[in-house]
């Protein structure tokens, strides 16, 4: 699936603290970020449904966000509620926390997209050594889930070739982002700060992440939580996109007289003439964002 044709997206994170603590994911920054809020650290099921309730069914749902997915074990009911109320849905995932009982719970749903991340050989996405995972993933490629396909960032871990053969995509280690500077350890030639006025080439700003105390981030480079957006417990959606909050990102993106936005430190923004650029090359389609 083309994800560039989705408009609005509401990007789930289910859990705070994810037990895979990955490379290319600045889990320390987020953690201590939202245990400064106090909100709970699982997304209770109650939470989920209060929240997509307020949500317009052409926002499309994605469980994703800052933390694998299946370490919520409401994630079933979840899918399940999101399907049925008629949104579209998509995931990414490692599949960690899966089981078989959940798997027969969802895998006849239709799903938009289905990212499975597989273990590489630079511990870019670190599950090759968590117990009976070769198990989990052979048990989901026999599957009947919709739209999945495996990615490898970077070159696959043997273990998992052996088991999967050719059907993995792998991602190049250079397309990896630095999630708008929070992993110093990346640096993407795309990375700088930015003066002037600048958008988002992703159209990020229409894709926020939805945390478990119901707070919505601007985008899924927001590990920080610098731009709290509102809050879908208290308030509709259309009344936080459209909101004060959303309003000042917006200014502070056409100049930076107005105050700090994250997305002057993030390899997927620039200027206007960078947004031609991304239209007419090839390489501009090749950068995609992991998360």
């Amino acid at each position: 699936m083309n994800l560039s044709k989705i408009g609005y997206l509401l990007d789930v994170t289910a859990a705070v603290g994810c037990p895979l603590n990955c490379g290319c994911c600045p889990q320390e920054l987020f953690v201590s970020a939202y245990s400064k809020t106090g909100g709970p650290r699982l997304m209770s099921f109650e939470t989920f449904k209060a929240c997509v309730d307020k949500v317009p069914k052409n926002v499309h749902v994605s469980f994703s966000g800052f933390c694998e997915p299946f370490v919520n074990p409401a994630l079933a009911d979840m899918i399940i509620y999101a399907h049925r109320s008629g949104f579209k849905l998509l995931m990414n995932t490692t599949a960690v926390g899966l089981t078989r009982g959940t798997l027969s719970r969802i895998e006849d749903i239709p799903f938009e997209n289905i990212d499975v991340h597989m273990p590489d050989r630079e511990n870019n996405t670190l599950v090759a050594a968590m117990p009976h995972h070769l198990e989990t993933l052979e048990m989901l490629s026999h599957s009947r889930l919709h739209r999945r396909r495996f990615i490898s960032l970077g070159e696959p871990h043997p273990a998992v070739v052996s088991l999967l053969g050719s059907g993995i995509e792998t991602v190049a280690k250079g397309d990896l982002v630095s999630r708008a500077g929070a992993l110093e350890h990346i640096r993407h030639p795309l990375l700088k700060y930015r003066k002037g006025a600048i958008l988002c080439l992703r159209k990020y700003q229409r894709r926020n992440v939805l945390l478990p105390n119901g707070d919505l981030l601007l985008c899924c480079m927001d590990f920080g939580m610098k731009h709290v957006i509102g809050n879908l417990l208290r308030s509709p959606y259309r009344e936080i996109v459209g909101g004060q909050p959303m309003r000042d990102i917006l200014r502070r993106l056409k100049d930076e007289k107005y105050g700090h936005v994250i997305c002057r430190r993030c390899e997927l923004a620039g200027g206007l003439l960078s947004l031609l650029h991304l239209k007419i090359s090839a390489a501009g389609r090749a950068l995609r964002p992991w998360t």
